[in-house]
């Protein structure tokens, strides 16, 4: 049995596709077009794409990414610089990674100005707390661009902040100038010896703040570490991963029962649940299948999930009714899910 969700929206220039996977999800492909790219730091590119067809993009808000469709099936996702509720660009940097997939290789290197782009709609994992009577913004490296994309808003709101951007050293400065569009404070290991202060930092916070991380992975485990040691309150810790956090190796099977399919399938140490499903001949939908975007989330019907995504609240992953089957697993011996 399959289903699909439609959305009703406004023209907003795109063409409808349809994803393959557990549930048929009917989504807006956005034809877009890169009007600009410049430098954005060491290894780091900011580029201004717009619609192709000149025609409304959707609203895009703080702490949103927008997917870039790239050649041979690859996906990746970018924070939007500038959140809107009408834009007429999207903004976003892209940091080269040369030991990655290949898709930041690709935008650097070979992206240029008039070239098109696919993209799907901006999706928000990462919200602001528009009402909050203070945030305090923590990024570091490229991390710092959906938190640049929330102070702008704070600083329309009138709302009190802290934007602190740490980075390795002066050569490893991302985004400056868009730092510089308000108040910051900047933290640079090398001169100022050593990580940048975590616990100090949120230690010093107003008790009413609502605290926010972005970077690496080290960083925002340690940002969550010292907050809930500090005391504060969980629906006051937000933070964004741009890689999920490793997970251990499995040491025995699992055996995963499609609910709607009627199949059952062994799940190897060492592989995931979406590749058994897939080698099955089961469609599952996903996209960057590290845990960072939340395409393979599917409903636990029975089992307990192990968790290694960056997308569920804590709150979420202990309630144990859905899971990304990319790169999470079970801490029972059966697990079954609506496939």
């Amino acid at each position: 049995m399959c289903y699909t969700i439609v959305k009703r929206v406004r023209n907003f220039g795109c063409k409808p596709i349809v994803i393959a996977g557990s549930i048929n999800r009917r989504v807006c492909a956005l034809s877009l077009t890169v009007a600009e790219t410049r430098s954005a730091g060491r290894d780091t590119v900011l580029l201004r794409l717009i619609s192709s067809d000149r025609l409304t993009l959707p609203a895009a808000a703080p702490g949103a990414h927008v997917t870039l469709m790239l050649p041979e099936n690859c996906e990746r996702q970018y924070s939007i610089l500038n959140p809107s509720p009408d834009p007429d660009c999207y903004e976003v940097a892209v940091q080269r990674e040369s030991g990655g997939r290949g898709g930041s290789v690709y935008l650097v290197d070979m992206l240029r100005e008039g070239d098109g782009i696919t993209a799907r709609p901006p999706r928000n994992l990462f919200p602001l707390d528009e009402h909050a009577p203070y945030s305090v913004l923590i990024g570091g490296g490229i991390g710092i661009a959906p938190l640049l994309a929330m102070r702008r808003r704070l600083i329309q709101l009138q709302r009190p902040y802290q934007l602190h951007a740490a980075f390795r050293g002066l050569d490893h400065l991302l985004l400056g100038e868009r730092l510089a569009e308000g108040q910051y404070n900047m933290h640079l290991d090398d001169r100022d010896g050593g990580l940048f202060p975590l616990a100090s930092t949120i230690a010093a916070a107003p008790r009413e703040a609502h605290l926010y991380c972005c970077g690496p992975v080290s960083m925002i485990e340690a940002f969550a570490f010292a907050a809930r040691a500090d005391g504060r309150d969980e629906t006051m810790i937000h933070v964004e991963y741009f890689a999920s956090p490793p997970a251990p190796p499995a040491n025995s099977s699992i055996t995963v029962e499609l609910a709607r399919s009627g199949l059952t399938v062994m799940v190897p140490p060492g592989r995931s649940i979406l590749d058994a499903v897939r080698e099955a001949g089961v469609p599952a939908t996903s996209s960057c299948e590290n845990g960072t975007c939340g395409a393979c989330e599917v409903h636990v019907l029975a089992g307990i999930p192990d968790h290694f995504d960056a997308v569920l609240t804590p709150r979420e992953k202990l309630a144990g009714d859905r899971m990304m089957i990319c790169c999470s697993g079970a801490l029972t011996s059966r697990l079954v899910i609506d496939l």
